[in-house]
């Protein structure tokens, strides 16, 4: 019997785009990514496993990332849009503004790697029906941003608290990291119901019944307090999707593959008390535990396996966001 699909997904948000949610200058910050990026291409070619990569214009606009890009593209993984310069109120945005942001990323990306996005996700998991109208102009074939957990207010909560110890203040727009409204959306993909027509919602995926994250970046929260923990919680979240039937969408940054032997530049995020070597290892386990019961494949191999979104019933209406 063929085993059901799932998705690894990583979106590369740079130093500086997490120094600036934290009220920290961002000019200063160094680029994580000639770290994180062959990091994660040498765990998924381990595992022989193809993901997708949702990659900020801005950094694509880096001549230095470009060689970053192209090896992600060359090694198989699809490159989608995570909007130009991950503003955390971009949902909040004019149309025309919105459609500019991203049509502006789009280029840039396709400069950089030689690859065409077919899929975005918002920054700070944040959509709206004009922000879903521009993933739909542009001609995508889904869209990856919800986020229905059930602990986005205390992540914002942390975070406000994080940057008070650090002598600034969060920046972040209400309802980040999933909204009491985004909560109640589905787990299975579906399509949102738009004025110029269909489009795929592929979720990221929260542990089905209690809504609990399981990305990465949680995971590694829990393993700085104690790697069984992790491990075991990791367990669990992979045995109640099996359970309920719901196709894991894992979702990765690039600091989960960044440590605290990598320099201090990263010590006020979650997940940094441990060496690079040992968060790799996590995630190596949990990729194990996904490949047992799942076909791990990028996001777009995934929404060509569920049709046309003008095929599918139940399209839920975008103004319930």
């Amino acid at each position: 019997m063929n085993r059901p699909w799932a998705t690894v997904s990583i979106d590369l948000d740079d130093l500086w785009a997490y120094r600036r949610s934290f009220g920290l200058a961002p000019a200063s910050a160094a680029s994580l990514l000639p770290a994180a990026v062959p990091r994660f291409l040498r765990l998924m070619d381990d595992h022989g496993i193809r993901g997708t990569a949702f990659v900020i214009g801005r950094d694509a606009e880096v001549a230095a990332h470009a060689p970053l890009l192209r090896g992600i593209a060359a090694a198989g993984h699809e490159i989608a849009n995570h909007s130009q310069d991950h503003a955390p109120d971009l949902d909040c945005w004019p149309a025309t503004r919105q459609s500019a942001d991203l049509a502006r990323a789009h280029v840039a990306i396709v400069a950089a790697s030689g690859f065409e996005p077919r899929g975005f996700r918002a920054p700070s998991f944040r959509v709206s029906p004009t922000l879903l109208e521009s993933v739909r102009a542009l001609g995508y074939r889904y869209d990856s941003s919800t986020f229905p957990s059930s602990l986005g207010a205390l992540a914002r909560i942390w975070q406000t608290r994080r940057a008070r110890a650090l002598g600034t203040r969060a920046d972040f727009a209400a309802d980040a990291y999933g909204s009491g409204k985004t909560r109640r959306l589905p787990l299975h993909p579906f399509a949102w119901n738009l004025a110029a027509g269909g489009l795929i919602e592929v979720p990221v995926t929260t542990i089905p019944g209690v809504r609990l994250p399981m990305h990465g970046t949680y995971l590694h929260y829990l393993g700085d307090r104690a790697g069984l923990l992790a491990r075991t919680y990791a367990r669990l979240a992979v045995a109640a999707c099996r359970q309920a039937r719901v196709a894991p969408h894992f979702l990765l940054h690039a600091t989960d593959f960044i440590g605290c032997d990598d320099g201090p530049e990263c010590a006020f995020l979650p997940g940094m008390r441990r060496p690079w070597r040992a968060k790799v290892e996590l995630l190596a386990t949990v990729l194990q535990l996904l490949a047992a019961d799942f076909t791990l494949i990028p996001i777009d191999d995934y929404v060509a396996q569920l049709g046309s979104a003008y095929d599918r019933p139940g399209r839920i209406p975008a103004d319930l966001l």
